[in-house]
């Protein structure tokens, strides 16, 4: 897809503020640790693809999908078995956009608490890559410039540092 009428800028504080206001507001209980498996730090980046993604898909009509990597972005994650949770997406003509939260994890589901509630994600991991699918949803994106806001989820493969 091309975007016509967002600009980076709109489009990354979109999905960064969808992803710290996710639903909910209770706090992690960080007696559940990460596993080791899943700790570590974790990117995707325009040189890494394919395996690597990290895509906005609407829900609706998910061939209106966005790859922020093909849009030159960059995501680190950062994860600790003691619960600590960074994100940080790299936009060009942007900079660094931070999220910070804590994490815990119930079988394949990480619960990841921010600034303003909880999002969640399954997870899976495979050799040296990280699959997380989004479970809240993301609004304010207007996928098919129609003028009205749309849903979606996010989506990233994201490979070992």
């Amino acid at each position: 897809m091309v975007l016509r009428h967002w600009s980076l800028r709109a489009l990354a504080l979109a999905l960064v503020g969808g992803l710290a206001a996710a639903c909910g507001d209770d706090e992690p209980d960080l007696t559940d640790p990460v596993p080791e498996t899943l700790a570590g730090d974790w990117e995707a980046t325009p040189e890494c693809r394919p395996p690597c993604a990290f895509t906005v898909i609407p829900v609706a009509n998910p061939a209106d999908s966005i790859s922020l990597l093909d849009l030159s972005a960059s995501v680190e994650v950062s994860i600790r078995t003691g619960g600590g949770f960074v994100l940080r997406l790299q936009l060009p003509d942007v900079g660094v956009l931070p999220l910070a939260g804590t994490a815990r994890t119930e079988g394949s589901t990480i619960y990841v608490t921010g600034p303003r509630g909880v999002d969640t994600a399954t997870y899976s991991l495979a050799n040296d890559l990280l699959t997380l699918e989004y479970q809240n949803e993301l609004e304010g994106i207007d996928f098919d410039e129609d003028g009205t806001p749309d849903r979606g989820r996010v989506r990233a493969v994201l490979r070992r540092k």
